[in-house]
């Protein structure tokens, strides 16, 4: 099952996600609420659930130390 459409509404997810199809996500120097590249893994988490994420992959080496182990969205 489909975590967005499981813990979300996937209307106001669609508002805010970014399609990395088409767009790259942010920089991973731009901060948000004082973090450096929180942005940018927020913009791939939303695309990743999308599916909308194109050749950009969510749990990569970034993102894995601070995420941890997360479930397979896509079961």
């Amino acid at each position: 099952m489909n975590m967005a459409s499981k813990d979300m509404n996937k209307d106001q997810l669609q508002a805010l996600a970014r399609d990395l199809r088409k767009t790259p996500p942010h920089s991973p120097r731009e901060t948000l609420g004082g973090f450096v590249i929180a942005a940018r893994m927020l913009d791939k988490a939303r695309a990743d659930l999308l599916g909308i994420n194109g050749e950009y992959n969510f749990i990569r080496a970034v993102s894995a130390p601070i995420f941890g182990n997360l479930p397979d969205s896509t079961q």
